[in-house]
């Protein structure tokens, strides 16, 4: 059996289509005080009022210590505030006004992102891929983004 270039892999194909994205967000997002991914959590927040630390870092499939950084300059920031949660070991997550201004504000930056990384694929070929990406989320196994949205409610 011949064996498949590297070059020709899922895994590489991938990897470079992540290092472009990194590297594209590295040169457009102009946010000076948080990262792209703070940026990412900061609307997560946004979008699901009450989301947990907990459930953000499953949505991101992220390290929870990683997440608790996050949390706390997005805190310290003033962007975001935790309040008690219905689990008293837990804290729901609110964007505070600031960090709503923040969000409106580059929120259209990130969907052009989106809208350029996409814009050689037809509506038909964006919505296949978009499936395709679903599904290879889904037979990895990882928490996927819709099972953890239907069970928060859109602020």
């Amino acid at each position: 059996m011949v064996a498949k270039k590297f070059e020709q892999s899922v895994p590489y194909k991938i990897m470079k289509v992540r290092s472009f994205i990194l590297d594209q967000v590295k040169e457009n997002f102009t946010l000076p005080t948080i990262t792209y991914g703070n940026f990412v959590c900061l609307l997560l927040i946004y979008q699901y009022s009450g989301l947990t630390q907990k459930e953000l870092g499953e949505y991101l499939n992220r390290d929870k210590n990683i997440i608790t950084r996050v949390v706390d300059k997005l805190e310290d920031l003033g962007y975001i505030r935790r309040e008690k949660g219905e689990d008293r070991r837990s804290y729901a997550l609110k964007i505070t006004e600031l960090g709503k201004t923040v969000v409106e504000e580059h929120e259209k930056d990130f969907l052009a992102f989106e809208k350029e990384l996409t814009e050689g694929l037809s509506p038909a070929e964006f919505e296949q891929f978009h499936n395709l990406l679903d599904k290879v989320i889904e037979t990895y196994g990882t928490e996927h983004p819709t099972k953890i949205g239907k069970k928060l409610k859109k602020s």
